[in-house]
């Protein structure tokens, strides 16, 4: 296995200066900040969280190895975190989830060996989201018919729950089980792969908790705490922090749009957080979500109005039925965890960027924000054909592909033959107005109009039959080179953004050797 590097396809946003920085109070993955935030005082509730993290993990794997106790002890300890984290994709889709974690586990290596220090890896599983349509589906690569399938689970099921109180159906989901690994390599690996998976299905109730222990199953060994963001003792856990968001609510969302604007202006790009909400929270989370929003001395749903004593009485009886949006979460995740990395995608990146304000608000700075690691497979038959066709992975691989493409079929084509159709027509339509301007009827004019079209269109399809078998006579160079985008760039977006990590037999990434780098990572067999 090899490693490249690549950073053409890196088009997030670069701090350079401290003027950049400073929307991100300034920490950067250097000694200086590791240090200081090291030596940041933990929480007081951290021991508790330590403890309610443990007995999740338990309620969920049923054993917890050696490297996972260890960790759980220096978080109760009040050893800070390298964290990250991820809606809870179908069977861990798309690959970009597994990469996040990678990335967590490779930020806790650099950490130890910069500064000496035993940083805790801990991946949230956004559990108390909703958006189920994200999460439904995985895709796969068809290699009979050439095309990417979308498999998905119950596609018409329309669920407003947060989605750690939904439970699946099992058969529905072996059966979708069933379909994706009709599509991988029949390989033992696979073979063994699939196996868990469906033990798993079988042992859990709970989509997020299938998630966990699938993850759970990949990186146990190297000490990755999941943290379960629904569960109710978390929930208990945060009470004390939504009833300050709730009572902070409206300095919280004038900072953030205060914030998001001095962002965006200074790195001229266009918001990446849309809401028109001035609370930020959700509310009836165990059925139908709802936004509350603030109008006055009281915050609104749909369809119901609360004061703010009301609402806080809410929270302190069921706060299971409360939930963070984009804006509060980052918060949510700072005042619970003692954190020195947090590693997000590129929009993740920016969010915490337009929110550099809101952390101020609630006396909170920012952990060193880093956009994860990505990584892109060769396969040894795709790098064959890049090299047969003297492409390079840029991220103008589409474009060049398509003039390769427009190659082949041009040095097939005949052009003399085309040129001679193309003056046939144009002889056809002088011949044809040097009759209309003998006419001298409308009849005339129609019954010539009408015999010049049929010429025109038999003309028009010996071109389009010649072109077609040109085509065809290419046609497995053209469905190789379509094949290799589909692959390495489906959708025009990094293989990982889209395909279940089965897709290429080597998905499990030998991470031990790298250090953390924002360009992206070319594994090659």
């Amino acid at each position: 296995m090899r490693y490249l590097f690549n950073d053409e396809f890196n088009d997030d946003i670069h701090c350079i200066s401290e003027e950049d920085y400073k929307f991100f109070h300034h920490n950067k993955f250097d000694d200086e900040s590791l240090h200081r935030l090291i030596k940041r005082a933990p929480h007081e509730h951290t021991e508790r969280l330590a403890s309610i993290i443990e007995k999740d993990m338990l309620e969920i794997v049923g054993d917890l190895t050696e490297s996972q106790r260890n960790n759980i002890k220096k978080l109760k300890n009040g050893h800070k975190v390298v964290i990250g984290g991820q809606q809870a994709g179908l069977f861990g889709s798309p690959a970009y989830i597994l990469h996040k974690v990678i990335s967590i586990l490779v930020v806790v290596k650099d950490i130890k060996e910069k500064v000496n220090y035993d940083a805790v890896p801990v991946f949230w599983v956004a559990s108390e989201d909703h958006d189920y349509n994200e999460i439904n589906h995985t895709h796969v690569y068809d290699s009979l018919h050439k095309r990417i399938k979308k498999v998905s689970y119950k596609p018409n099921l329309d669920i407003q729950m947060s989605i750690g109180f939904y439970e699946y159906d099992k058969k529905e989901m072996l059966n979708v089980l069933d379909e994706v690994f009709n599509y991988t390599e029949d390989s033992k690996q696979n073979i063994e792969i699939k196996n868990t998976i469906e033990r798993e299905i079988n042992a859990h109730t709970y989509w997020s908790e299938l998630f966990t222990a699938l993850t759970n199953k990949v990186f146990s060994e190297h000490g990755l705490l999941i943290f379960n963001a629904h569960s109710k003792d978390v929930r208990q856990l945060e009470k004390e922090i939504f009833q300050r968001i709730i009572e902070k609510s409206e300095e919280i969302d004038a900072a953030f749009r205060s914030g998001q604007q001095s962002f965006n202006q200074h790195f001229d790009i266009s918001p990446t957080i849309q809401t028109d909400t001035n609370v930020h929270l959700f509310i009836h989370s165990e059925s139908n979500r709802e936004l509350l929003h603030r109008d006055g001395d009281v915050f609104k749903t749909e369809d119901k109005t609360y004061t703010k004593e009301e609402l806080l009485n809410y929270l302190n009886e069921s706060p299971e039925t409360f939930s963070n949006n984009v804006v509060t979460r980052p918060l949510m995740q700072e005042l619970l965890f003692n954190t020195i990395v947090f590693l997000g995608g590129g929009a993740e990146v920016k969010y915490w960027g337009e929110l550099h304000e809101v952390f101020k608000v609630m006396d909170r700075e920012m952990p060193i924000v880093l956009k994860r690691m990505s990584f892109l497979h060769v396969p040894p038959q795709l790098e064959k054909r890049l090299n047969e066709y003297d492409l390079s992975l840029t991220p103008n691989l589409v474009e060049h592909i398509e003039k390769e493409k427009d190659k082949l079929i041009d040095k097939s084509t005949n052009e003399k033959l085309l040129q001679r159709i193309q003056t046939l027509k144009d002889v056809i339509e002088q011949h044809y107005d040097s009759l209309g301007e003998v006419t001298e009827t409308k009849h005339e004019e129609t019954l010539i109009d009408i015999n010049e079209s049929r010429m025109l269109k038999e003309v028009d399809y010996l071109q389009r039959k010649y072109q077609y078998d040109v085509k065809r006579q290419v046609r497995n160079k053209l469905n190789q080179l379509d094949e290799l985008l589909m692959l390495l760039l489906p959708k025009n977006a990094l293989q990982e953004r889209t395909f279940h990590p089965t897709v290429f037999s080597n998905a499990f990434i030998d991470f031990t050797p790298l250090t953390y780098t924002d360009q992206l990572i070319i594994i090659i067999d």
